[in-house]
């Protein structure tokens, strides 16, 4: 999963973003998501974990990710968001999720606009580059290694229960 899947705008999609482009610009407004065939991804910023795996399985490529050395930015482009949904599904740390509204402003502008930004630092597991604020008690943790420290192995699961029961008795 290192590198991104292939990213394909659908025809109507590219139609509908060509005729965005001749209407004049609107009063800024929200419009409702439920009522247009755009939806509007967004980022809580304060528990993304900059893994980048709502970018890599964006069909369309709605959602750049870039890390540069020790910061990270992600971005939102609404006019190829097709609203699939799996940018929310893909995000470990349930921090993408679909807004109710779109902003005109967002959906027309030209270039993405940021969703999520800030600090990479090292997992203290295995070193891999995630967000500050996936710091637990013990120091950050990647996306991966805080999934594992969440989750114990099913054998040291399966062990702890049988202690359990054998003390209870």
């Amino acid at each position: 999963v290192a590198e991104r899947l292939p990213h394909r705008v659908p025809p109507s999609r590219r139609r509908l973003q060509q005729w965005w482009s001749t209407v004049p610009p609107a009063p800024a407004r929200e419009l409702a998501t439920a009522t247009i065939p755009y939806a509007n991804v967004e980022v809580d910023a304060a528990i993304c974990s900059a893994c980048g795996l709502c970018s890599r399985f964006c069909p369309t490529g709605a959602l750049p990710f870039e890390a540069r050395g020790d910061t990270f930015e992600l971005a939102f482009q609404a006019a190829l968001c097709i609203g699939c949904n799996i940018c929310t599904l893909a995000c470990p740390s349930g921090a993408v999720h679909l807004g109710a509204t779109l902003s005109v402003a967002v959906l027309t502008a030209e270039a993405p606009v940021r969703v999520a930004s800030g600090a990479l630092v090292a997992c203290i597991t295995c070193g891999l580059p995630t967000a500050v604020n996936g710091a637990t008690d013990v120091g950050p943790l990647c996306h991966v290694c805080s999934s594992a420290a969440k989750a114990p192995s099913t054998q040291a699961g399966r062990r702890r229960s049988l202690f359990d029961s054998l003390t209870r008795e």
